[in-house]
């Protein structure tokens, strides 16, 4: 693709910290602000008050941020297969089932805020991304992706052990769990 592309679909809650990755992208456009690079929030257009706090929150950044209307499924895991990276954010100890849908994909994600738990976890255990706590953590993370990108043309990700997060092996682990009661 001739854009870098961080995709993220779905709720963005009140407690996920969206000004902190704003604040990161804005530190790593502020060094070239030529960077073909997009950050495109889908779905959250259905959302007001999100789309209203992105906007807010991502004065000068407007050119690289898109957001759109609601997506089915099968059109999101589209989308989330042409991103460079996907990006998540620290969930006060919660795993979305977004996560989960990251993880086959096989993208580095960019995790925007600590949660010193399961993502966290789980992200080191598979090796399928950067976690950040610090808006120059992000810009940091960002700015190695991209060179990556550039020179490249991907964002190399070589998870491991993923299959465990699967569906099917969770379904089969619970199955099992039920058996023996």
């Amino acid at each position: 693709d001739e854009t870098f592309i961080i995709a993220f679909g779905g709720t963005i809650h009140l407690f996920n910290p969206l000004e902190l990755f704003l604040e990161g992208l804005s530190l790593f456009i502020e060094t070239n602000k030529q960077r073909k690079i997009c950050v495109k929030f889908y779905g959250s257009n259905f959302y007001i008050d999100q789309k209203e706090r992105i906007l807010h929150n991502s004065k000068g950044l407007e050119h690289f941020i898109s957001i759109t209307d609601r997506l089915s499924r099968n059109e999101l895991l589209i989308e989330y297969n042409k991103a460079s990276c996907l990006l998540i954010f620290g969930n006060q100890q919660m795993v979305s089932g977004k996560f989960y849908e990251y993880l086959p994909m096989k993208r580095k994600i960019l995790m925007a805020g600590r949660d010193n738990g399961p993502i966290e976890q789980i992200i080191n255990d598979t090796n399928t991304g950067v976690i950040c706590d610090t808006a120059q953590e992000v810009a940091e993370a960002l700015e190695a992706m991209y060179a990556e990108w550039e020179s490249t043309g991907i964002v190399k990700c070589v998870p491991r052990n993923i299959e465990q997060y699967s569906r099917r092996y969770q379904t089969e682990k619970l199955a099992k769990l039920i058996e023996n009661i």
